[in-house]
């Protein structure tokens, strides 16, 4: 019997030597050796079970893999190459890699495109997933359990970016017990560019590079695995630089002293600052979390010299702290007049007694609030009148092109104006989601049954599809006061309407596209839940629902099914199906 040495980075020999561990995990910055390693450790496990006589797959995944161009393949035959005995005993060709004596396979997959499918893989012996960090908490529920044969693993490798992330949140430990028994069954190890042996010259050459270039927290973030949210949060991230000044009164404007209150877990944050050359100069700052009030003054006056001389502008949410510092000795704080920030005021001339309806829109970038702010693609959106959606007033303005509404007069089969009255009464409202998106379904007038609207991801069916989102909402360019049938332009609900929306068309060209809904085997007369297509067996009997643009299947949205049956249960009547638990919900379908 031969031995073959394989050498690998210190930190990660006692990741792979572990014994019967269900998760190993690495998390960390660039140029680790993480990634090389786990692939080359893959193509040792597959050698292992196939010399034992094991069949099955391991299955490399990526949350984001439109083809196997973007997919773990070549960084895996690259490892196998590196080690002659692997080179001899696998084969690959331009899309697969498997044992000569074809028992253990390689596949690869998405899981924000294939989730579903990876069920019917299979035996799975081993799941790789790399680049890791965005992976949602339903896709790891999901995925999981499909790993299930006796003593499969699942290894995980990700550059941290936030320290919320469901992959953080589950693998970011050293070591992982069940929360049952106690058993050791997940080992972790961070790793980072010192950490390599084997770190290249070339890296080394960025590395510098960036750390003379970038702020220190996305240095961190790239090289040694912090989270990036600290840098990402900064309000001037890349707008600023640090200097020596010193400020002269006589030709710089101010000083200006500023004070936020700190409550709980927000930071108590206070700043002395100067104008000059079109160009704000902090002299000072000072932040704490957890500070006590009768802390404040000297905790500040030791960070801020002479900060009582100057007139400090504080949060005038809180007026009695306010009084209070005045008292221990900041005698020149007082509360600043907040600006008016976002324009939350109803449209001229549009009255309490319209309509009530919130304009809606799919935005590819938004900085911030302001319609100014509004980046990239919009949908809907017409280039004649760009602000169709936002803006608009009175009884002959067609205000907005999308909308939810929440309250208006008369029932889904009634005809009527946005300028009339909604019935009084209570209105009812769910919302229902998950990482992906969300349903909400408003009782629009008095009646229980609710109309569906929705923004989300969508499951794309297209090999390349940047733009997998959409909304669903009344679809209505008419004024305001000319009557229409609002639930009737609503879509989803039934084949004929065609009103959800998608950023970009299926070319991906730069102009939204309007789709319809296609149910299995549903004429396309018949809306969802609107009569028995099926024998009724005191059950809900649905399927999945995909979107049809121009005649093409774009793709199918999450947690939205087509129901055969009518009302099988009574409005909010909880459900337990396949396992899951449901609730009905009675909705407008016409």
């Amino acid at each position: 019997m031969s031995k073959v040495q394989i050498e690998l980075p210190p930190k990660l020999i006692p990741l792979f030597s572990a014994p019967n561990v269900r998760y190993r995990s690495s998390w960390g910055g660039r140029g680790s050796g993480k990634t090389r390693t786990f692939a080359l450790m893959t193509a040792i496990k597959g050698y292992m079970y196939a010399e034992a006589g094991v069949q099955g797959l391991i299955l490399g995944a990526r949350e984001f893999m439109n083809s196997l161009e973007e997919s773990s393949m070549e960084e895996i035959k690259q490892a196998i190459r590196s080690v002659p005995f692997l080179n001899d005993y696998y084969e690959m060709g331009e899309k697969y890699i498997r044992t000569k004596n074809r028992r253990v396979n390689y596949g690869f997959a998405s899981l924000r495109h294939n989730l579903d499918s990876i069920k019917s893989k299979a035996r799975i012996l081993l799941c790789w997933v790399d680049e890791a960090e965005t992976v949602s908490e339903i896709a790891w529920r999901k995925l999981l359990p499909t790993v299930r044969e006796d003593n499969s693993e699942v290894w995980i490798t990700w550059n941290p970016e936030r320290r919320d992330s469901a992959t953080s949140k589950r693998f970011r430990h050293e070591q992982i017990f069940d929360d049952l028994t106690g058993e050791l069954i997940g080992v972790g190890v961070e790793m980072n560019y010192s950490d390599n042996p084997w770190f290249p010259e070339v890296l080394e050459i960025e590395r510098r590079q960036d750390q003379a270039n970038q702020d220190s927290e996305t240095y961190s973030w790239i090289w040694e695995g912090d989270y990036l949210e600290l840098s990402e949060a900064q309000i001037f991230r890349n707008k600023y630089e640090s200097r020596d000044f010193e400020p002269d009164p006589n030709t710089w404007d101010g000083p200006y002293q500023g004070l936020d209150f700190g409550f709980a877990n927000d930071p108590l944050a206070a700043t002395r600052s100067w104008i000059h050359d079109d160009c704000l100069w902090i002299e000072y700052d000072a932040g704490a979390v957890g500070l006590e009030l009768d802390d404040t003054v000297e905790f500040l006056s030791k960070l801020i010299p002479d900060i009582e001389l100057y007139p400090i502008y504080a949060d005038n949410a809180r007026p009695e702290s306010i009084s209070h510092l005045k008292r221990k000795g900041l005698s020149r704080i007082r509360p600043c007049e907040k600006g008016k920030g976002l324009d939350d005021t109803l449209d001229l001339v549009w009255t309490s007694t319209y309509a009530k309806f919130a304009k809606v829109a799919i935005v590819e970038d938004m900085s911030g609030i302001e319609l100014s702010d509004i980046a990239g693609y919009q949908a809907p959106y017409d280039a004649s009148n760009p602000t169709q959606n936002w803006v608009g007033s009175g009884s002959t303005a067609v205000n907005g092109w999308a909308k939810w509404y929440y309250a208006y007069a008369l029932g889904f089969s009634s005809s009527y104006q946005d300028v009339t009255a909604p019935a009084v009464g209570n209105y009812q409202w769910l919302i229902v989601g998950d990482e992906s998106g969300f349903y909400f379904l408003p009782s629009s007038y008095t009646d229980a049954s609710g109309t569906v609207y929705a923004f989300g991801m969508f499951e794309s069916y297209l090999n390349n599809d940047n733009f997998n989102c959409f909304l669903n909402a009344t679809f209505n360019r008419g004024a305001a006061n000319s009557s229409s049938y609002k639930d009737a332009s609503t879509g989803m609900l039934k084949t004929t309407i065609s009103n959800t929306i998608v950023l970009r068309n299926k070319t991906q060209a730069a102009n939204y596209a309007i789709v319809g809904t296609i149910g299995i085997g549903v004429a396309t007369s018949v809306a969802t839940g609107s009569q028995d297509i099926l024998t009724p067996i005191n059950q809900a009997q649905f399927s999945e629902v995909y979107f049809n643009e121009g005649n093409f299947i774009r793709g199918k949205p999450n947690n939205f099914y087509w129901l055969y049956n009518k009302t099988p249960y009574t409005n909010l009547t909880p459900f337990i199906q396949d396992g899951s638990i449901y609730m009905a919900r009675r909705v407008n379908y016409d």
